[in-house]
């Protein structure tokens, strides 16, 4: 295992050492498409949202076109829609008995959670897996799901490719249910927006956010970050930090509109102590960041993922040099943790290429940046 360990380390420096090389030899990467390409992979584990537990849904939740009762077993539910509702979202019309759960994919194999970090609702009915995104819509109109977005009163499900919605109210016992008529209520069903009004608005974001950058931040690139049809964009800068690091952000999507991400730092500190790459995984979501420490040249490594146009931190790894020793070749004599937990380094390896994807994320130093003027024309040309 000290050899496979090394064998990893001797990776990581050749693929630093090329990295710094071209930088040093001024090569650039010339004749790639604007946008990235995906990759597959396999992620296990659930993200830790340190979430209270909460108690199962309980009672009649009622819309002004149908309503769902729970019995508070956090299995069985009672739907009893009408026609608009199960043209949305796939349940069928009238009455019907189902099972659900509620359901977590930011991590791809996805997991069973309760209604606080729920994105979807699934219904089992018949046989047939029904999958309905839930969480909340705010007065301007953006939609939000994930965390304590559906609440111990309130489901709201999400129909049409986000195009309604659907609040469901938990109704006190004796209270009267609403109105079902829209015409007697004065109430209006949303406004649809089509694929490529969304991606207009996004565009137009992106567009402006960019714009108003300072000067420093001159290079850019489109990529597929997460699993959906919308980019989001990585910026950096020729210049480095005060500490000789490259700088990064990554303006991403969410409900509400575009996200920045900052305080991303990859390179050689000039002062010594840090050695760090970022890499990213191409449709997954996945940012991942490869550190190591002087004196010892231990390593350690940090996950995220992008949640509603956040990086989240969701798994790291570390090491720590036994008592005794200290230098670049001691990598034998390490205690291995993850998320704090110490492990082998058998362990440890298996974690980390699980996570990473067998470490094939690219670097993000080595993306085909554009400039400023490039990146807007882009925009400006996709824009409808």
């Amino acid at each position: 295992m000290v050899q496979n360990m090394e064998a990893i380390e001797m990776r990581r420096i050749q693929k630093r050492l090329l990295i710094l090389f071209a930088l040093v030899a001024g090569l650039s990467l010339q004749g790639c498409d604007i946008f990235e390409e995906p990759d597959d992979f396999i992620l296990d584990g659930p993200p830790n949202y340190n979430l209270p537990h909460v108690d199962p849904h309980d009672g009649v939740f009622v819309n002004e076109h149908g309503t769902m009762t729970f019995n508070g077993d956090g299995k069985s539910v009672t739907l009893d829609i009408d026609g608009m509702v199960a043209g949305d979202t796939g349940l069928p019309e009238g009455a019907t008995d189902a099972v659900y759960y509620f359901y977590n994919p930011i991590v791809p194999t996805g997991y069973e959670c309760e209604y606080n970090e729920a994105h979807e609702m699934h219904f089992v009915i018949g046989g047939d897996n029904i999958k309905v995104e839930v969480g909340q819509v705010t007065e301007d109109g953006a939609f939000h799901t994930g965390v304590n977005q559906t609440t111990a009163d309130r489901i709201t499900l999400f129909g049409n490719g986000l195009e309604s919605y659907y609040d469901f109210v938990l109704t006190e016992p004796g209270e009267e249910e609403p109105d079902q008529s829209l015409e007697d209520n004065g109430s209006e069903e949303p406004e649809e927006k089509t694929d490529e009004e969304v991606q207009n608005v996004l565009y137009e974001q992106y567009y402006d956010i960019i714009s108003s950058l300072d000067n420093k931040w001159d290079q850019f690139m489109l990529v597929y970050f997460d699993g959906d049809d919308l980019p989001e964009v990585f910026v950096s800068s020729t210049e480095l930090d005060m500490n000789d690091l490259k700088e990064y952000l990554l303006i991403a999507h969410s409900r509400a509109g575009a996200e920045v991400n900052e305080d991303l730092r990859d390179g050689v500190a000039g002062a010594g102590g840090y050695r760090g790459d970022l890499y990213y995984v191409p449709r997954k979501g996945i940012l991942y960041e490869n550190t190591y420490s002087a004196p010892c040249n231990n390593p350690s490594d940090y996950i995220y993922l992008l949640d509603d146009g956040r990086l989240t931190l969701y798994a790291s790894g570390r090491t720590e040099v036994m008592d005794g020793y200290e230098g670049p070749d001691d990598i034998e004599h390490m205690t291995w943790f993850w998320n704090d937990e110490e492990i082998t380094p058998e362990e440890y390896e298996k974690k980390l290429n699980e996570e990473t994807i067998n470490l094939s994320g690219d670097a993000l130093s080595s993306l085909s940046y554009v400039d400023r003027a490039s990146i807007l024309n882009k925009l400006a040309e996709t824009i409808n």
